[in-house]
């Protein structure tokens, strides 16, 4: 088995144009994150503490947003498979009218209007990440693996800041999302200089020619198939871990703004070091038996959410589902991972596995919240119950996972 070189000599293998542009990208999904990890938060508790929202309409944040984001999600990768131009264009376009529209969010004292702007802001998203994405990976080979994770390293480290940043400033809930939009609006400049400078990512995907795919053979390919799966599994727990996440912390352990930002930044720092961890790993022995290590670690820290009766037990169960959540990004939305020709498609429908699981947890867990609160279910808490949830819907992906790599039709190891 031959050995990669290390992601310090990766930048010095690639093309002077695609380091340029895969630098310029990081650090637009840098900057782009402590965004969205400031104003996220920020945003959460403007609804819940200022205008008294339920716990369901605060967690639905996440459903509208990752709802709007997976149905744009697959439409943004078949065109950027299709379009050169739209590929450039969905670099950067998508994160001005993302700053435009964090600006007014908190001038909004109405629910459902936040909730419609939030739902535009995913539909914006969908077209951003998914073409980033695949940019990123195929200007990235052969250290796609590599690349990615720490591209999403990047974006986790970024959430962790902002987030952090929320408890550290002396800002009002509608200032530090006002902030963020002059962040995402920092990211977009960066961006835009990434896809001028940035080389053809990869071929037009027109007609079938030698070395491309249809859409059924690749469908056929039960790892893939379970790749995809695997990132419905993994977005469903972490559409667990932002909204919800943060009632679920201050209310059920009694954490105070600085304590949840300051918990919220450890573990996230956790989730950057194994984040880049991963990247490097799945080059080596292949991306699914590194996913499949990733979603155990998830099922373990999901489990310790749930069930762990005092706060260190649940911030060690926050660590593991955190970098579980994270981790699996890379992996799940690595272009390499599937066949080419309709890598773009094929990420895009990740991204959109991913995004519908976001959608769905929180939903089901504001409920269960509202509806559980107080109670205790076989000695359990209620207000755990949609964590034990996401265990259970991670211990059936990873127990489909040895009959889905029997199915691997060639290429990557198994």
């Amino acid at each position: 088995m031959s050995i990669k070189p290390g992601p310090w000599c990766v930048a010095l293998a690639l093309r002077r144009g695609a380091a340029t542009a895969l630098a310029a990208i990081i650090a637009a999904v840098f900057l782009a994150s402590v965004a969205a990890g400031l104003s996220r938060l920020a945003l959460a508790k403007y609804l819940r503490d200022d205008l008294g929202a339920s716990a369901l309409l605060v967690s639905s944040l996440t459903s509208w947003f990752m709802g709007a984001r997976a149905f744009l999600s697959v439409f943004s990768g078949f065109a950027a498979d299709a379009s050169p131009a739209a590929r450039r264009l969905f670099l950067f376009l998508p994160l001005v009218l993302i700053a435009v529209i964090v600006y007014v969010i908190p001038s909004l004292g109405s629910p459902s209007a936040i909730i419609l702007l939030n739902a535009v802001w995913g539909f914006l998203s969908g077209a951003l990440w998914p073409v980033t994405q695949t940019v990123a990976a195929v200007l990235a080979a052969p250290w796609s693996s590599t690349i990615m994770s720490v591209y999403f390293a990047s974006g986790s480290l970024g959430v962790s800041a902002g987030q952090y940043l929320y408890g550290l400033l002396p800002l009002s809930n509608q200032d530090a999302v006002r902030l963020s939009a002059g962040l995402f609006a920092a990211s977009a400049a960066v961006m835009a200089y990434a896809s001028r400078v940035a080389p053809p990512a990869g071929p037009r995907a027109g007609r079938k020619g030698p070395g491309r795919s249809r859409l059924p053979d690749v469908l056929s390919d039960g790892l893939a198939v379970w790749i995809l799966f695997s990132a419905l599994a993994a977005g469903y727990l972490s559409g667990l871990l932002k909204e919800f996440l943060y009632i679920y912390l201050g209310e059920v352990y009694g954490l105070d703004r600085q304590a949840l930002a300051s918990s919220l930044a450890l573990a996230g720092v956790v989730s950057f070091v194994a984040g880049l961890a991963v990247g490097p790993l799945a080059d080596r022995v292949g991306v699914a038996p590194v996913l499949a290590a990733v979603l155990a670690m998830g099922l373990v820290g999901s489990l310790a959410l749930g069930l762990s009766p005092s706060f260190p037990g649940a911030l060690l169960g926050l660590a593991l589902a955190m970098t579980a959540a994270r981790s699996s990004l890379p992996l799940t939305r690595n272009a390499a991972a599937f066949t080419a020709g309709l890598q773009a498609t094929l990420v895009g429908a990740s991204n959109a596995f991913s995004n519908i699981g976001h959608m769905v947890s929180p939903i089901i867990a504001g409920r269960l919240y509202d509806t559980l609160h107080g109670q205790t279910l076989a000695g359990l808490r209620g207000e755990a119950t949609p964590f034990l949830t996401a265990a259970v819907l991670l211990a059936v992906t990873l127990a489909l996972y040895p009959a889905s790599a029997r199915r691997r039709h060639g290429g990557e190891k198994s």
